[in-house]
């Protein structure tokens, strides 16, 4: 099998499971988006661990809201 062959199987191995993978990221970053958006936008942060205590405070609010987590999932 030549180079360029095996490149393009390697390619098209990685599109085929980044595909795969991409509804799942999706509502991944569906989630993270409607975070930013209502807890942690607008704010600003002194230090790392305050982004960090942030994010965790974010997400424990949505966890507590499971209704809301089904909602964001289905968005379109």
């Amino acid at each position: 099998m030549t180079r360029s062959r095996r490149d393009w199987l390697g390619l098209q191995r990685a599109e085929l499971s980044s595909a795969a993978t991409c509804r799942f990221r999706r509502r991944t970053e569906k989630v993270w988006q409607f975070m930013r958006d209502n807890w942690l936008s607008n704010r600003v942060y002194t230090s790392y661990d305050d982004i960090v205590a942030h994010c965790a405070d974010a997400w424990n609010k949505l966890v507590d809201q499971p209704w809301r987590i089904m909602s964001i999932g289905i968005r379109n």
